[in-house]
């Protein structure tokens, strides 16, 4: 096979600078110079399309294994592996990572390539502009996002690690955090059709690396991989694209590349016939950039040439059956292999179905193979990739005068309001904006405290990242938009309420009949939802606008609220995403989480001089926080209240209570012994403190297989037992109705009286809202907000009872929260101590002193609150099992969010198996 460069022989499309060093601005592309990867000849911008989409149907295979070992992969799916994906199955969704850069990476390079033909000095700013737009948050609801911004998947574009990645390289301050699992390398594959010079593609590349701040390990890789793929493109073979890259001077790649060349050098050796899975993962695991490559290579070359699919589903298998990251080594194989006649055909046939993002990305890949070739459909990629930089029309529908850069086809909002609470609750209203032609802009505040924000941005104007500018209210509707484009915060929000002015009287015969129409499609639930208009208590309510039906995420907690709960659905299998995607959640989970349960438990001994029965609990339930994990990694399945019920019978057990007499007939079978390292430590056998309600609740499930529900409760205790374990759950989401459901799930399986299984759910609440850095305050808010659809007697009483300011609390003012000493009443007396006592043994040991089990209650809520900053090492050596207690704290944090040194990997199956 001739190898001959397309594009010239090796180095002579590279820039005099060298690879990495950007070329001049202001010529690199200009009028006629123009000439991309796919000039020319029409089939070109297919093998381009191909290129795209297979890596996006690589990603998705992989996923299904990612992370497995070899032996857990093949005792799924046989000798095999996992083959492809199935069509019947439609939940796999894109990828939250690489997959999700390569997307907008393409609308940047869209947007790139039509500034370059309209002589633009510098188009990759242009790229720059999309990556900081869906950074700074203001690219959903603005027609500056284009139609990728309107898409049904905006949203979870805004909301992945891709866009959390963007947003801390570009934006950072003091609340950036390390992202794990976005790989950029896939977003090189698009930019290898930049330019039919390989220089330039290595160019655009190093600048695109450098702008996302990556090493210079993943930028060489980079650079190999987009030239790669566009000497496949060009010369219409995957093979000569490999064959090219290590040829010549290393040094073109820059700084790393030689390792680079190295490792796909060693794939080229590896790959035969046959190959196994053990002797890919010889190449590595596809956690480093080379390695991900190199095994990419490794299975294009290895696999048996074949028919249409045939040869890319060969590929694809044997580039994801390994232990690693495959759903990388998957993208990568799959954009390097589809291009030519031998590789690509019956590709786009039943490959894609089983994937909810077939149209989006198809439809992405096309668009730039149409923009970077044959240049069909122009005047419809004006309307969907709008420019940036301020050279053209932005709306598709009118002329932009160019003095409203924010202008939108929607109207001007005249009434815009501002709530401060969690962003599932819009029940305080702080401040309103209004906006008229003739007044113009002006501001209302109703709390004087709350309202600061809307009173800084009224004064100071709005700062707009993705525009480099202040929004002043002087520009009116500019600056109306402007408030609506700010990013959410937890617990600030601005709302478009325009629809909800004043209706004018030509109006009103118009709308009257609106409810009766708008019920006829709804479901029953729905129906009651707008029924009862006026009998809740949401203050905000904003489902229907003029006769048109706007279902908003909170709609069924609303039926909730006015009837109360009705099923048992929040203790089964769980059917979402539990991903945790919140900046302020994940950082707070990250830094704050294992100190909150070390103080918890800190507490514990400090008002006892030993861990509580109640502690030991609170350790199993970390534990089975992992385990669920674990399982879901294995099977799927997300079953937190399963697992964490064996995880308390092993706790059972630990009591002297025999396991043939813990478990049921058919989980002994399956698990003959109690497993995992925590049962191994001996100390946690000795038998605390009775708890003859938890003992006897859990003896129930042997003995009648009975364990407790919400419809069906297992007794009616009201005792704190339950509460100190629901700090467990409260790393468990983002979002707070499914952390305070999982905390009452679990607390369900011992206590049967809502005073005991709400008090824990209303304590994960609160230590969630202290991670995510509100206030008790706040975390009191929301925690009544979810105990209204709950049959709530005494919580929410307590709860509002509480002060939080003033002096350091006497013990008569904690007397009188007391009362019977339940549940509840241990909760108000931990965070009145809490609030008003920075202190840690002074606080614990007020709250200890009138009620005890108020204490582990006090070390959460401190902790969760404070910190490292606020720990008290000095006590360390008074904790029993406190290297134990450290290591299962930030194992639970790496589980829900990772650490940098510390992820869930298939290893941890041993320590914590699923059962």
């Amino acid at each position: 096979m001739d190898h001959e460069n397309v594009a010239g022989k090796p180095g002579n499309g590279f820039s005099a600078s060298g690879p990495g060093t950007a070329v001049s601005r202001g010529n690199e592309s200009r009028g006629a110079s123009r000439r991309t990867a796919l000039s020319g000849v029409a089939p070109l911008g297919n093998r381009f399309w191909t290129a795209v989409f297979a890596a996006w149907l690589g990603d998705g295979l992989g996923r299904l294994v990612q992370f497995f070992t070899w032996d857990e992969i093949r005792e799924m799916h046989g000798d095999q592996g996992i083959t492809r994906l199935d069509p019947r199955v439609p939940e796999e969704r894109m990828s939250d990572g690489g997959v999700s850069l390569m997307v907008l990476t393409l609308d940047g390079l869209i947007r790139a390539d039509r500034a370059r033909v309209a002589h633009h000095d510098d188009p990759f700013t242009e790229l720059e502009r999309v990556y900081r737009l869906w950074a700074a948050g203001e690219a959903r609801g603005s027609s500056a996002g284009g139609w990728l911004a309107a898409d049904h998947f905006s949203s979870q574009l805004a909301e992945s690690r891709a866009v959390a990645l963007l947003r801390e390289k570009l934006i950072g301050g003091p609340d950036s955090y390390p992202v794990q699992g976005v790989s950029p390398l896939c977003s090189a594959i698009p930019m290898s059709g930049w330019s039919s010079e390989s220089g330039e593609v290595v160019d655009f590349v190093a600048r695109a690396m450098q702008l996302t701040g990556q090493s210079a390990a993943t930028t060489a890789t980079a650079k190999v991989l987009a030239v790669m793929i566009q000497q496949n493109v060009m010369a219409d073979d995957y093979l000569h694209g490999i064959s090219y890259v290590v040829e010549g001077d290393p040094d073109r790649w820059g700084e790393g590349g030689a390792e680079v060349l190295e490792a796909v050098n060693a794939a080229r050796g590896l790959a035969r016939y046959g190959i196994t899975p053990g002797e890919i993962e010889s190449l590595g695991s596809g956690e480093t950039p080379a390695s991900a490559l190199a095994i990419a290579v490794c299975a294009v070359l290895s696999a048996e040439e074949k028919l249409f699919g045939q040869h890319f589903e060969e590929v694809l298998r044997i580039a994801v059956n390994h232990s690693g990251n495959s759903s990388l080594t998957g993208a990568l194989a799959g954009a390097i292999v589809t291009i030519g006649r031998r590789s690509s055909g019956g590709m786009d046939s039943v490959w894609g179905k089983g994937l909810l993002d077939y149209q989006l990305v198809s439809k992405l890949a096309r668009d730039a193979s149409d923009q970077l070739g044959s240049q069909r459909g122009e005047l419809k990629r004006k309307e969907r990739y709008p420019a940036l930089w301020g050279g053209e029309v932005v709306s598709p529908s009118r002329q932009d005068d160019g003095e409203e850069r924010l202008a939108d086809v929607t109207p001007t909002p005249t009434l815009i309001g501002a709530y401060s609470k969690s962003e599932r609750s819009l029940s305080q209203r702080v401040a309103e904006f209004r906006w008229s032609p003739d007044s113009g802009v002006a501001v209302e505040i109703f709390d004087k405290v709350a309202g600061d924000v809307a009173r800084s941005y009224f004064h100071a104007g709005i700062w707009l990242h993705s525009e480099n500018r202040t929004v002043l209210i002087g520009e009116g509707p500019a600056f109306m938009r402007a408030l609506l484009l700010t990013p959410d915060k937890r617990y600030y929000r601005f709302v478009d309420e325009s629809a909800d002015e004043p209706v004018r009287p030509s109006e009103q015969q118009a709308s009257a009949a609106q409810p009766e129409q708008i019920a006829q499609p709804l479901t029953l639930d729905e129906r009651v939802v707008l029924e009862t208009r006026g009998r809740s208590t949401i203050a905000a309510d904003r489902e229907w606008r003029d006769g048109k039906r706007v279902m908003r995420y909170w709609d069924a907690q609303r039926v909730r609220r006015v009837f109360g709960r009705s099923s048992d659905e929040f203790c089964r299998a769980l059917r979402y995403d539990r991903t945790i995607k919140d900046v302020s959640v994940i950082h707070g989970v990250g830094t704050y989480f294992p100190f909150a349960v070390q103080e918890s438990l800190l507490a514990d001994v400090v008002a006892r001089g030993r861990l509580s029965a109640a502690g030991q609990m609170t350790l199993f339930c970390l534990d089975a926080v992992v385990r669920t994990e674990t399982w879901r990694r294995q099977t799927g399945e997300l079953i937190p209240r399963t697992i964490g019920l064996v995880g308390l019978l092993r706790w059972l057990h630990t009591q002297g209570v025999p396991w043939n007499r813990v478990v049921t007939a058919d989980i002994l079978d399956d698990v003959p012994e109690p497993t995992g390292w925590l049962i191994e430590l001996p100390e946690l056998f000795e038998r605390r403190d009775p708890d003859p309600v938890c003992i006897d609740a859990l003896s129930a499930f042997a003995e009648k297989n009975v364990t407790g529900w919400f419809s069906k409760p297992i007794n009616n205790a009201r005792t704190p037992s339950a509460v100190p374990r629901a700090i467990a759950l409260a790393a468990w989401s983002d979002i707070p109705e499914r952390v305070f459901e999982q905390a009452v799930a679990n607390a369900l399986l011992t206590h049967g009286h809502p005073d005991a299984y709400l008090s824990a759910g209303a304590y994960a609440v609160l230590v969630n809202t202290l991670l995510s850095g509100g206030t008790l305050g706040d975390g009191i808010e929301i925690a009544v907000d979810e105990l209204a659809k709950w049959p709530d007697e005494n919580v929410q009483r307590l709860l509002r009872s509480c002060e939080l300011t003033g002096r350091r609390p006497s013990a008569g003012q904690l007397s009188v929260l007391v009362e019977d000493g339940a549940a509840p009443n241990a909760l108000a007396v931990a965070v009145v101590a809490a609030a008003r006592d920075d202190d840690f043994v002074s606080a614990v040991r007020r709250a200890a002193g009138v009620l005890p089990e108020a204490a582990p209650l006090v070390g959460g809520l401190h902790g969760a609150r404070n910190g490292e900053q606020g720990f008290p090492r000095k006590w360390l050596g008074r904790m029993e099992l406190w290297k134990e207690v450290e290591r299962l704290a930030f194992d639970v944090a790496a589980v829900q969010v990772g650490l940098p040194d510390r992820v869930w990997t298939s290893e941890w199956a041993g320590p914590y198996p699923g059962f």
